[in-house]
């Protein structure tokens, strides 16, 4: 396998994921100059860098998701993803809650310190499997999801900025 082989497997990947090379770029602490490079197999690219923006889209080297069905990943990463927001409150966020508020980019008023959690606390990682597996169960494209996902952190005014714009 070589850089090019590597650079499309991630492309593919990022594009599956409905994110631009900005967003991933910014996720994965690289420059987005540095991103396209990999993307396009040029360059001299570290093997710290290569494994960041491959784990950040759970890609391993050999181009092998992770974890072989959508729907059992759907189900783990939504209900991981719900029961880590819960983790300070009384109530527990239902998976199902989880998917239906990305979907829509609504959520029930005794839900908002959960959604606050999830786009605060949860890492870039597990939120990406989570807007894929979201938009795969649903079969809808995972932009929309990521558009509902940036609506629910600027209704609970998150502070993280993962969520601010990128060019």
């Amino acid at each position: 396998m070589n850089l090019a082989e590597i650079g499309n497997g991630l492309r593919e990947a990022r594009l599956s994921a409905g994110l631009s090379q900005a967003e991933i770029a910014s996720m994965a602490g690289v420059s987005r100059a540095t991103l396209n490079a990999l993307e396009n197999g040029r360059g001299d690219i570290s093997s710290l860098t290569l494994l960041k923006v491959a784990d950040l889209l759970s890609i391993s080297l050999s181009l092998t998701p992770q974890n072989p069905t959508v729907r059992s990943r759907a189900a783990s990463a939504i209900e991981m993803a719900a029961a880590s927001a819960s983790v300070s409150y009384a109530l527990v966020l239902p998976g199902k809650q989880l998917a239906a508020a990305l979907l829509t980019g609504t959520i029930d008023h005794q839900w908002m310190p959960h959604i606050a959690h999830f786009v605060d606390e949860q890492s870039s990682q597990m939120i990406i499997r989570v807007v894929r597996d979201v938009a795969a169960s649903a079969n809808v494209e995972p932009k929309k999801v990521w558009r509902n996902a940036r609506k629910l952190a600027d209704e609970v005014e998150s502070a993280n900025p993962r969520w601010k714009k990128t060019a």
